[in-house]
């Protein structure tokens, strides 16, 4: 878990099955509203994701919404395709001790250099939004191909919690986000 600044917490778990990775990153933004996580996260380019490039923005079959990210511009070829559904609420969600936060879900298709299942959540809380990321079995292809899983799902982790070690940009991903919503 790491604290970023006065923005939020991130927290993160993985597992692989061979070359394919299941990740969960999660970051706490306290004071948000859902709606503007839904802005940043669904209406708008990425333009938060420090250190990236954003191309090929445009909506998607059923009122989603397609891109590609460069999540280390310059730095590397591989590129994140991105293909989120239309968002749909989740309700409540009922655990041992009753109900649970309502939660926006945008199941992803995720294509270019990783390809497979996916998806983003906003958690509403009464103190703010947990903006969640899954990778539900994704492989890397293309450029990444050649590269060993486990260091395919390190750069992946590290890309979204902005902790990528030298030469790669440090604040990407998620940290971005958060500064972007406190603003």
């Amino acid at each position: 878990m790491a604290q970023l600044e006065s923005y939020g917490t991130i927290r993160q778990s993985h597992r692989r099955e061979g070359r394919m990775l299941f990740t969960v990153t999660e970051i706490d933004l306290p004071g948000i509203d859902g709606d503007g996580a839904h802005r940043a996260l669904f209406e708008q380019p990425w333009g938060w994701w420090k250190g990236g490039r954003i191309s090929k923005h445009r909506s998607a079959p059923e009122g989603g919404v397609s891109f590609e990210l460069w999540p280390m511009w310059l730095r590397s070829p591989a590129r994140v395709g991105i293909e989120m559904s239309a968002p749909v609420e989740a309700g409540a969600q009922r655990g041992g001790d009753g109900e649970g936060p309502r939660t926006t879900v945008y199941r992803t298709r995720f294509f270019a250099d990783f390809v497979g299942p996916g998806h983003y959540e906003v958690e509403h809380h009464a103190d703010g939004v947990r903006v969640r990321s899954v990778w539900d079995g994704v492989r890397a292809t293309g450029v990444v191909r050649p590269m060993p899983a486990a260091v395919v799902m390190r750069l992946h982790l590290g890309a979204e919690a902005g902790t990528l070690p030298f030469p790669f940009p440090k604040g990407t991903g998620f940290p971005g986000l958060a500064k972007h919503l406190a603003a």
